[in-house]
């Protein structure tokens, strides 16, 4: 089924306000999927949303 683009929320460690607001994911809903994932938010390149506020990340690589 269809769930919508994606909105990026995370760019770079940086939450994306415009992405999280179109997709209705707040900071709370990143910092407990970064929890999960044992991860910081410095430590992922890119994460996106969909309309189902479904995650997925890109971790930045090492030295970059």
């Amino acid at each position: 089924p269809y769930v919508g683009m994606p909105c990026i929320v995370v760019n770079d460690g940086c939450y994306n306000k415009a992405g999280m607001s179109e997709c209705g994911v707040n900071k709370d809903d990143i910092k407990k999927y970064l929890k999960n994932k044992r991860l910081k938010l410095k430590d992922v390149l890119l994460m996106t949303a969909n309309e189902k506020k479904e995650l997925i990340h890109i971790k930045k690589e090492a030295g970059i």
